[in-house]
This record gives structure tokens, sequence and C-alpha cells, in this order.
């Protein structure tokens, strides 16, 4: 295997620069920010949206409940088609005639689907100016030509999950089972200026593996997501958990969690960019003692998930849709979904720690605070 090094860190940047991104993907984040501001206090608009270009993968993480292939085993309906590139362009229309600037491709694993994948990005952050994201596990982009592609789409911020340094064979998305994957990344960086960002999902079976990714994101400029992994907040009749990975509301799951909330505010004060305010870290500590009422999630109403199929959801892990397709969406349609959105919110807010749901409430209510993260500016 050839060595990373765990990558040097780099010289520092002009300090004219924002850390994380080219100017021209900087501008239209900030663009999306005074656009929020704008219509904040108007309507309920999707400011951030989900689409989910897929819900098939390539993996089979034992902490995910997503994908088809997971869904299947618990006996739940999956979507029976996927929309092609013309289709998935009329729901990027409708989200943007209603205020989105923000689109994750999701999946599944949105990269399986590379020319519809191309396709919607280019449309998206070229004809739309869409700032755009694509949370993706990565192992298809250790081709440098599909990273090339993306990059000359316009691709605003890679998002690369990334659970331990060392050998994960519980999700595989670790630095062994995709070697070279990050050289690829950063040289596509260095050519076209997205942002790159990863996601770590803090399990018992890792939280070994917090500090180690933690520093190898801060020596090459990653912004870092650090989730606990989570049970569905709205459980299948058959639902299976494969491993011991949960925390639960027992002492020592409850140190551990303590510990690693430690870990990530001493980095965070250390320079260490996350893209949770402190706030959600803290909130970890109540969740994993199942207190109740510690966020208000508002999914449904501020930011929506599109099915594979065009059905609009809640968000992704509330897998019965809201009686409406991203076809139907108009003006109206929080008023359309307003009751049901209220009813699950009553089940499922208590039982979900999203991370991000909870930046989508924090950041609207705490504006200025998404600067002190660092992720807009050096």
């Amino acid at each position: 295997m050839t060595s990373l090094k765990l990558l040097e860190p780099k010289a520092e940047s002009t300090r004219f620069l924002p850390r994380f991104f080219s100017p021209h993907h900087h501008q239209k984040a900030l663009r999306g920010l005074r656009f929020m501001q704008s219509l904040l206090s108007k309507r309920p608009f999707p400011l951030w949206a989900y689409i989910l270009i897929t819900r098939r993968c390539n993996l089979s993480c034992s902490y995910c409940y997503v994908t088809k292939s997971k869904l299947r085993k618990m006996g739940v309906p999956t979507p029976s088609k996927e929309m092609s590139l013309p289709e998935l362009k009329v729901a990027v229309d409708k989200l943007a005639g209603l205020g989105t600037r923000w689109i994750s491709f999701f999946g599944g694993e949105p990269t399986i689907r590379r020319p519809e994948l191309l396709g919607i990005v280019e449309y998206a952050s070229k004809s739309k100016q869409i700032f755009t994201q694509l949370p993706t596990n990565g192992f298809f982009l250790r081709d440098k030509s599909y990273v090339d592609d993306l990059g000359r789409a316009g691709i605003n911020l890679l998002d690369i999950s990334l659970d331990s340094l060392a050998r994960f064979d519980v999700s595989k998305k670790d630095i062994f089972h995709r070697e070279g994957l990050f050289e690829t990344l950063f040289h596509g960086r260095d050519k076209y200026g997205y942002g790159i960002k990863t996601n770590f999902v803090l399990t018992k079976q890792n939280i070994n593996q917090l500090e180690p990714v933690l520093e190898f994101a801060n020596r090459n400029d990653i912004m870092i997501s650090i989730r606990l992994a989570f049970r569905a907040p709205i459980r299948p009749s058959n639902w299976q958990e494969e491993a011991d990975l949960y925390f639960d509301d027992n002492p020592n799951d409850i140190g551990l969690v303590d510990k690693a909330v430690e870990t990530i505010l001493k980095k965070k004060e250390a320079g260490c960019v996350t893209t949770e305010p402190s706030a959600f870290y803290r909130a970890m500590k109540k969740y994993v003692r199942g207190e109740s009422k510690i966020w208000a999630c508002d999914a449904g109403k501020n930011h929506i998930t599109i099915d594979s199929d065009g059905t609009v959801m809640q968000c992704a892990v509330l897998l019965d849709g809201l009686g409406i397709t991203v076809f139907d969406l108009d003006q109206g349609y929080f008023e359309k979904t307003r009751t049901i959105v209220k009813k699950n919110l009553a089940v499922c807010n208590d039982d979900c720690l999203a991370a991000a749901y909870f930046c989508a409430q924090h950041y609207r209510k705490h504006p200025l605070s998404i600067f002190r993260q660092g992720f807009l500016a050096k």
C-alpha cells in the first residue's frame, strides 16, 4: 500500500483567500447565506435540499439503514424507479424556483449513476447557480477521470466519508480500502478549487480513531462533520441491528461519548474546523443520556429530501413520504404537508440527532456563528 505520509501540512495559504474553497466556490456559498437572510423572515422555503440520486449502494455499512438492500432486508418498500436526467432537471428547476440555494446529491451511493450525476451537478451548479454538494463513500472517485468530470461540471463540495485511518471493516470507509483516494481528491482540488469535507460516523468500534481523523482533516484543509451512529428515529417493524455500534444510556457509553465530545471541543479550540457548532457536540452528551427536547428539528419546512423517484420526504431517515412529489412543489408546499410534518416531529425528534438538520436550525437562528466555525473564511 502506498504511504499517504498522512499528508504533510500545506504551506500557509494567502490570507486573502478562504481556506477551504477557491474564491468562486466561496462566493457562491456567501450568496446563498445572503439569500437565506433576505427570505427567511417572509415564508417557509427549502433553502437546502437533498436529492437521492439512487438508493442503491456498493457498500453495506453496518450502521446504515437507508439503502435499497438494507430496506429490503427489513421488508420496507423502496422506490421502483429512479428519476431520469430530464426529471432531475425538473426537480432542480422546482427547487430553484422556491429559493433553494444548496443541494446535496445523495444516496445510496450517488456516484453509481455517473452520467446522471455529472449532468445534474453541471445543470444545478452552472445553469441555476446553486451550491452543489456530493456526499459519497468515494470508492469510484479513485478514478481521476471521474474527479476531473466532477470538477469540470462545477461541483462545489465533495463530502467524503472517513470513519478511520486504520482498516475498518464495519464500513470500509477508511484509508486501507480506498488507496489513493485522497491524493486524487487533492489534485482535483488544486485544479478546480472545490472544497473537501469529510464525514466521520462515531461508533463504539472506531472511537479510538476520532483524534487521528480530526488531525488528518486539519492538516489537509478538510472540513469535518462528526456525528453519532444512531438508530432510525421511527423504526420499521422488522428493524435489524447488525453490530454493537450504537451508544446507549449506560455509564460506560456515556463516559465514552463525554470523552469524545471533550476531544472534539479541544480540537476545535486548537483550529480544527467542524461543520457543526459546539452546541451540537454538547447536545451529544444529552442525547446519549436519553434527555428529551434537547433540540428542535424543523426538517420538512426549510429543508426537504427528494427520494430517487421524486417523492418528497421530510428527511432521509423518515421513510414515508409527505404525500406529494417534487413535480407538485409550489409556494404552498409547506401548508400541504404541515400536519404530517408536525406529527412526525412529535414522535421522532427525541430519538434523533441528525447533524445536518441540527446545523440548519442552529445557523438560521444564529447566522453569524457560521463564520466562527471557520469554514467560510480563514
